[in-house]
């Protein structure tokens, strides 16, 4: 027990006459510095600019001023045009740019300098069509500048629009769908609103096979035009405009239209047929394919009845003939007197090569009128016959 106390008491010191380990490092933590604040505000990134536009330089901005933002025409003769210049200067240090202007009505078309330098005027012009408008008016428009003080303005251009040659009942008029064959007419008066005497001194049309008919009144303060679509126009589009020209002293012409269809009442669709490429082979052994068979529609618009509830039309075709030998058609009523289908297919054989010709339709149009009798008795009365062909071009290759 004596020798333990010992040892140990020997260990103490030794350990005591130990020199002291080192402490481990601490690792030095980093010193965070605070950056300065930028006293400079900063400026809003820029709008969509047109291709060669420059932001406005913050220390030296453009600056925009007008003196007037709002013009009154007063009164203007309808279909005059209402023009006018508002200045736009530039009091500041850069550039002024005009963006784009943007219009509220598309009676509206503008033009403007796009640049405009320090101390200088520019201008943003106005012109506004009166032709279809009425009485009192306001048309503004947006001008947009890259002024980050004023980036938009807004222009008004206001007034009051009278006729001073009124058009009754209208300077548009429509003739509608009209039956090739059939004449029509509109008339158009043309009265002084202002009391002042004038004479038609001249009328152009951009329809040469319009006709017109014109009678002045005894005061020479209103003029009738009657337009006149002849029977024999062709169909298509009708797209008839009038300029008329007048002695009035405040409207020196007058502009009229009219619009309208011409259509056959008898519809053939297809008009043409053709067969791009089939092998003798493949015509010769199924004649009735779907691909090799082509279908003609023809049909009937009662125009008569539209007119008159008590006229009734019916359609008949009587014979469908091919010019082609191997060409057959076979007609196939869907509504009898209205609507039928006509089946054109090979008639084997067929003959190799090009190939062209007709299928030549002969209708019958029948109007017939319709009557209720005393005691309620129907009776029809035959008003109209009319006789008509249809000529179909086939086109195609055998190989």
């Amino acid at each position: 027990m004596r020798h333990r106390m010992v040892w140990v008491s020997l260990l103490v010191l030794l350990l005591a006459a130990l020199p002291s380990a080192p402490l481990p490092a601490q690792e030095a933590k980093p010193v965070r510095i605070e950056k300065s604040r930028d006293p400079v505000k900063k400026v809003a990134p820029p709008r969509n600019l047109p291709k060669g536009s420059v932001p406005a330089d913050p220390d030296n901005p453009p600056e925009l001023f007008i003196a007037e933002v709002e013009y009154d025409a007063g009164e203007v003769s309808k279909g005059d045009a209402i023009k006018h210049d508002f200045p736009i200067e530039n009091r500041g240090n850069g550039t002024l740019e005009i963006i784009r202007v943007q219009n509220s009505c598309g009676c509206t078309t503008s033009g403007f300098d796009r640049r405009i330098e320090p101390g200088e005027t520019g201008k943003v012009s106005l012109t506004i069509e009166t032709k279809y408008l009425m009485g009192p008016i306001q048309k503004a428009s947006t001008v947009l500048t890259n002024d980050p003080s004023k980036p938009s303005v807004r222009l008004l251009v206001k007034g009051i629009v009278k006729e001073i040659l009124a058009v009754r009942p209208k300077e548009v008029q429509q003739f509608g769908l009209v039956p090739l064959g059939e004449a029509r007419e509109k008339e158009f008066t043309l009265v002084s609103k202002d009391d002042a005497p004038f004479e038609i001194t001249r009328i152009e049309c951009t329809d040469p096979a319009m006709r017109y008919e014109l009678n002045h009144a005894e005061d020479r303060r209103s003029a009738t035009l009657k337009a006149l679509l002849p029977a024999d126009h062709i169909d298509g589009s009708i797209n008839a405009k009038f300029t008329v020209y007048t002695t009035h002293p405040r409207v020196p012409k007058v502009k009229l239209s009219i619009f309208g269809t011409i259509r056959d009442p008898i519809n053939v669709y297809p008009q043409k047929l053709n067969y791009k490429g089939t092998s003798k082979a493949f015509a010769d052994e199924n004649p009735e394919d779907r691909s090799l068979v082509k279908p003609i529609t023809v049909s009937l618009d009662s125009f008569a009845h539209k007119k008159d509830p008590a006229l009734y039309e019916d359609l008949l075709i009587t014979s469908v003939e091919s010019s082609i030998p191997f060409i057959k058609a076979d007609l196939n009523p869907i509504q009898e007197g209205r609507r039928y289908s006509i089946k054109v297919t090979f008639k084997p054989p067929v003959e190799v090569g090009d190939f062209e010709g007709i299928l030549t339709l002969e209708t019958v149009k029948k109007t017939i009128r319709r009557s209720i009798e005393e005691g309620g008795e129907t009776t029809e009365t035959l008003v109209e016959t009319q006789k008509k062909s249809f000529e179909i071009p086939v086109t195609g290759k055998i190989f």
